[in-house]
């Protein structure tokens, strides 16, 4: 092997990393989102979520923020709460 195939695998490696990374990241926070958002119940004191405001971000994300009566929060960014 020369140097240039030694560079080429390397920067394929850092660059699939990468794309890992991301990718992970992605299906953290929606795992995250989809475990919190517990098919529409709280999952510290078990009341329903009521919706209490929608609003667009920077990125024109639109999040839903959530309250249940003990004054509990739930952020959603993906789709879990409208199915």
């Amino acid at each position: 092997m020369d140097t240039d195939q030694i560079l080429d695998i390397i920067s394929l490696i850092i660059c699939g990393g990468l794309v890992s990374f991301v990718v992970g990241g992605i299906l953290y926070y929606m795992l995250k989102e989809k475990r919190e958002w517990n098919k529409g119940i709280c999952r510290k004191c078990g009341n329903p979520w009521i919706l209490q405001s929608t609003e667009v971000d920077y990125e024109l994300t639109e999040k839903r923020i959530y309250l249940c009566k003990e004054g509990h929060m739930c952020e959603m960014t993906y789709e879990f709460d409208k199915r």
